[in-house]
């Protein structure tokens, strides 16, 4: 019953987020085992971005590798390569439509006994490369709690907050909720989250942000 009600309402959530999203995201992501402890992902995605009835379209590939130290830690790396079909009146907030980026990680997931939710913590470093030479360099911090109910429904909620280091100060704070359902031979990824300028002296006005993704992981 908790179960029915929570799709229900995650559902509804959904349906509304995507009828106000600004900006909708896809892609398809294939996983490689290499070794027992280490594997590697390719990810390939699209996301159309309209704002004030302008768009732009943005096109990325993406390769990350992940090593396992222990069940708790993990190590990755990852590089991103894309392009974005610019529009003259269309205005760029954030580093995610640089031409390149790359960036390290470091996932902490507690091994809890006896709860229903898995916590981890994500401390992530990036460098963000633009087509006008500019670059970003940002500090990003995630908690994310995940509940298994069952071996085909995985939801998530997660806050991340980005902190730059060239001004020395937080610039974005990002909420989002998803979930994974699973199959035997693939696995879907569906999510919407929110982003949020955080006012400061250098970034004086206040922004948000919705968008709604899906993803294939085979």
């Amino acid at each position: 019953m908790i179960i029915r009600k929570f799709s229900i309402l995650f559902l509804l959530l959904l349906l509304k987020h995507f009828a106000l999203a600004q900006e909708i995201r896809s892609s398809l992501v294939y996983k490689i085992d290499l070794t027992k402890k280490l594997s590697s992902e390719i990810e390939f995605g699209a996301r159309n971005e309209t704002i004030n009835k302008s768009s732009q379209q943005y096109y990325f590939a993406l390769v990350d590798v992940k090593q396992e130290l222990t069940k708790a830690i993990k190590l990755a790396g990852d590089f991103r390569l894309g392009k974005a079909n610019q529009n003259e009146t269309m205005i760029q907030f954030d580093e995610d439509y640089s031409i390149y980026r790359y960036g390290f990680q470091t996932i902490i997931s507690p091994q809890t006994k006896n709860s229903e939710y898995q916590w981890s913590y994500r401390l992530r470093f990036q460098n963000s490369y633009e087509s006008d030479n500019k670059h970003q360099e940002t500090i990003r911090h995630r908690i994310q709690a995940n509940r298994d109910y069952n071996k085909y429904f995985e939801p998530y909620i997660s806050l991340e907050a980005y902190f730059n280091l060239e001004k020395n100060e937080f610039k974005k704070l990002r909420f989002k909720i998803g979930t994974e359902i699973k199959f035997d031979s693939f696995d879907f990824e569906v999510f919407i989250l929110t982003d949020n300028t955080i006012k400061t002296e250098h970034y004086l006005n206040y922004q948000q942000s919705q968008a709604f993704g899906i993803k294939l992981l085979l």
